[in-house]
């Protein structure tokens, strides 16, 4: 590794794979992982680093779409997961650190996904046009627990990142506010 950049980057949690066929034959990049977020529908946020040349072919495989590419992440200890990335709901974007050294972070668009499973993050989300329920900030705990027990915030496999899915509704919010208040779990004076 080039030294003016060592130091700078993070330790690798393991390697990540892509492997497509494009009639003809095979064709493999491997890239160092540094974040991965994992739900049942593919991948949701991945970093890696590669060289120029790995990251503009991973970039070209991702973009085929799930059913032209298998993405397979390799951990430390030697185990591994294959999946896939969702298409027409990611950015990709990638970055020249030095010379040959290039960071491609892949993340998906869908408007449920959270790329920090924060309570500051959840807070943004419920605030946003997408629900209309008022709210208080001090009722985030509460709100959390509620829609996690109710399997409506699910947090994604995680390796250097914290992500997670909402898929909770208005409706849902609204719900869990109403049972809050009359249970006594959250009152509207608690701010």
């Amino acid at each position: 590794m080039d030294k003016s950049i060592q130091g700078r980057i993070p330790y690798a949690w393991g390697e990540v794979q892509l492997a497509t066929f494009d009639g003809e034959r095979n064709h493999f990049v491997s890239l160092d992982m540094h974040a991965c977020a994992i739900g049942s529908r593919g991948v949701y946020i991945l970093s890696t680093l590669g060289s120029r040349q790995d990251v503009i072919a991973a970039v070209r495989m991702i973009r085929l779409g799930p059913c032209r590419h298998q993405l397979s992440l390799f951990n430390p200890d030697g185990t591994w997961r294959a999946t896939h990335f969702r298409t027409g709901d990611l950015s990709i974007k990638k970055l020249r650190l030095d010379r040959d050294h290039w960071h491609l972070v892949v993340m998906s668009l869908n408007t449920r996904f959270l790329p920090s499973n924060s309570d500051e993050a959840l807070w943004q989300t419920l605030m946003s046009e997408r629900y209309t329920t008022p709210m208080l900030r001090s009722w985030i705990p509460y709100l959390r627990e509620d829609l996690e027990r109710r399997g409506l915030l699910s947090a994604l496999t995680c390796v250097g990142c914290s992500s997670a899915i909402l898929y909770a509704e208005t409706k849902d919010i609204d719900d869990a506010v109403t049972r809050g208040l009359q249970t006594g779990a959250i009152k509207i004076g608690d701010e």
